[in-house]
């Protein structure tokens, strides 16, 4: 089946302090898979890793997020159809197969607050 993952792995590890603070290291890995059924093209392979960042004060959650910390050039959405460059004939003639891709978020960094209302 194209684009479906042939090895996927998620994980993390999370830190938890008396004081509020806590931590979470976490690494997201998609490996490389087809783009179309004969295999002819293949998606490259990609690891991320976040950090997230937390304090907790009475009914108050501080946060801060870290995403793609080593930014990583990853393919974020990937698909494969005919495409044609602007010099190219449209006149009946086809197009190549080629890969088409957005491109992921390079190095975002989140934060917010949290209010418990009860």
């Amino acid at each position: 089946m194209p684009l479906a993952p042939r090895f996927l792995a998620f994980t993390g590890i999370t830190a938890r302090h008396n004081s509020g603070v806590q931590a979470r290291l976490q690494m997201r890995h998609i490996g490389r898979r087809y783009d179309i059924e004969d295999g002819s093209i293949m998606t490259p392979s990609s690891t991320i890793f976040d950090l997230f960042l937390k304090y907790v004060w009475k009914r108050y959650e501080f946060f801060i997020q870290f995403q793609n910390l080593a930014n990583t050039k990853y393919r974020a959405a990937e698909h494969v159809f005919e495409s044609r460059t602007p010099s190219e004939v449209t006149g009946g003639l086809p197009g190549r197969l080629d890969s088409h891709f957005t491109p992921g978020d390079p190095f975002p960094v989140k934060g917010g607050v949290t209010i418990h209302l009860w």
